[in-house]
């Protein structure tokens, strides 16, 4: 089919018109879906393994600062720790859960 010139080239969504996706489309979200949750699972088995090999307030420091995205000046009013301290036991626990990642991606294929 040729368009004349100066005419859109007409795209087609599922919106559009749901008879045109079928189930490529449903394979392809399902499959987007499906890695990531895979993902997410790897990651928080990688949290949980760190988190066994820290002391557990350098942890909470972790996980309210990263993984509850706390504002830093909360952080330390709360738990009444040295701006050094927490940013220390931040970055320490973020490599070893990025290393643990890789490590548990690694067994899995």
């Amino acid at each position: 089919m040729r368009l004349p010139l100066g005419e859109p080239i007409p795209s087609h969504s599922c919106e559009e018109d749901p008879s045109r996706c079928g189930d490529f489309a449903i394979d392809a979200d399902l499959e987007r879906i499906w890695e990531q949750e895979w993902e997410r699972n790897l990651l928080e088995a990688a949290i949980e393994r760190v988190k066994q090999r820290f002391d557990p307030r350098q942890f909470q420091l972790f996980d309210l600062l990263v993984l509850q995205q706390w504002p830093t000046n909360k952080v330390r009013s709360v738990l009444n720790v040295g701006r050094t301290y927490m940013y220390v036991a931040r970055h320490r626990i973020s490599k070893a859960v990025k290393n643990e990642l890789i490590r548990i991606k690694k067994e899995a294929f």
